[in-house]
């Protein structure tokens, strides 16, 4: 055998033996303990330091390309030239409140999500034009879509999850300019899905169930009674005294 096949061969059996690990970048997870979510980034990303996200928050919301409310947490491709180059991805921890059950029921039961969306999409800055696809995941209370969105410095696109919570939304996007976008979409994919979020802060529809037990049905009970006694009152001022009983 030739000295070079030889050395070939040798190389090829030390980079592919059991038990022989090649040095290289590892992907790196974050994990929150505080804000009950992590995220898995690939190798060359990092976390943008508080003093960066101060300054964020310092711009005007028509400059910013990134939410400023609630607790925020920036990522950036190492060898970015300037502090809010894109790429970049960005989670914003809302706990503005629990979304009511009778929202997430009717995005649960409908056939047409985007339509029982468009208002809280519009919240967010986002019109039906710009959405390029989206689709809620029923059994996790997640919204996945794809938009693009116009600012003072560029025309973005991202790939965005809301996962929904029960103190609010863990929102994660990964933003490219529109025209970079298609070279990211693989990445941005990975990391938008490594997202997870802890047991306890997930969202749970909350349902009325009477077969549960005598709480429930002390819960209809009390109800209906309202009920009976709102409409007993609306009939006897309506109808018994009449309007000429009560003038003076």
């Amino acid at each position: 055998m030739k000295p070079a096949l030889a050395l070939v061969c040798f190389a090829l059996m030390v980079r592919f033996s059991p038990g022989v690990e090649t040095a290289g970048p590892k992907a790196r997870t974050f994990h929150y303990t505080n804000e009950s979510f992590a995220i898995t980034l690939p190798p060359g990303w990092k976390e943008l330091p508080p003093e960066r996200i101060q300054e964020l928050r310092r711009m005007s919301a028509q400059i910013s390309r990134f939410p400023l409310q609630g607790v925020v947490h920036v990522y950036q491709f190492e060898t970015a030239e300037e502090p809010f180059a894109l790429p970049m991805v960005i989670v914003q921890v809302g706990r503005t409140g629990r979304v009511a059950d009778l929202f997430m029921q009717r995005l649960v039961c409908t056939n047409d999500p985007r339509g029982q969306l468009t208002r809280y999409l519009r919240d967010l800055g986002l019109y039906d034009n710009s959405v390029r696809s989206l689709s809620f995941d029923t059994n996790r209370f997640v919204l996945r879509l794809d938009a693009v969105k116009q600012n003072e410095q560029s025309r973005d696109r991202a790939l965005m999850k809301i996962f929904f919570t029960e103190e609010g939304a863990v929102t994660v996007g990964a933003v490219a300019t529109e025209l970079d976008f298609p070279k990211w979409s693989a990445t941005f994919g990975q990391i938008v899905d490594s997202v997870t979020i802890e047991e306890k802060s997930r969202y749970h529809l909350r349902t009325l169930d009477l077969s549960s037990g005598g709480r429930d049905w002390l819960v209809l009970t009390l109800v209906v009674g309202v009920l009976s006694v709102a409409g007993f009152g609306w009939f006897y001022f309506s109808r018994v005294r009449g309007p000429s009983t009560l003038d003076y």
